[in-house]
């Protein structure tokens, strides 16, 4: 579940990023 938790916030870092 950590696994998914930080993936999570990465992609949202990564997509703003993008954004």
């Amino acid at each position: 579940m950590a696994i998914d938790a930080m993936d999570f916030e990465m992609a949202a870092a990564i997509r703003d990023l993008l954004k």
